[in-house]
């Protein structure tokens, strides 16, 4: 995957995830317990956030990292098949330009 691919599935997901202000869940939130849906996507959004930074900031397969989390918890959540998320991620002529 390119740099460029990243971003543009990063900022995808930003996208579909507008309506979730980014909220960093607490290290409590983070180790233990189950957290509600609402706030699982709010995380979402502050990791997709924090992806697209790092993939700025050529750290790029630590926004990889990310994006597989990302992508996981959507797919447990249903927001995501995973046909869509392998369509999402292949690569197309376009991105090897």
């Amino acid at each position: 995957m390119t740099p460029s691919k990243l971003l543009g599935i990063l900022l995808s997901y930003k996208t579909s995830l507008k309506a979730n202000p980014p909220v960093r869940l607490s290290p409590e939130q983070q180790e233990g317990g189950s957290v509600g849906p609402e706030a699982t996507l709010n995380h979402l959004t502050y990791m997709v956030d924090e992806a697209v930074q790092h993939a700025t900031h050529g750290k790029f397969e630590k926004a990889l990292r990310w994006l597989g989390f990302v992508q996981g918890v959507m797919w447990c959540m249903g927001l995501r098949t995973l046909a869509e998320l392998r369509a999402d991620n292949r690569s197309t002529r376009d991105d090897l330009s």
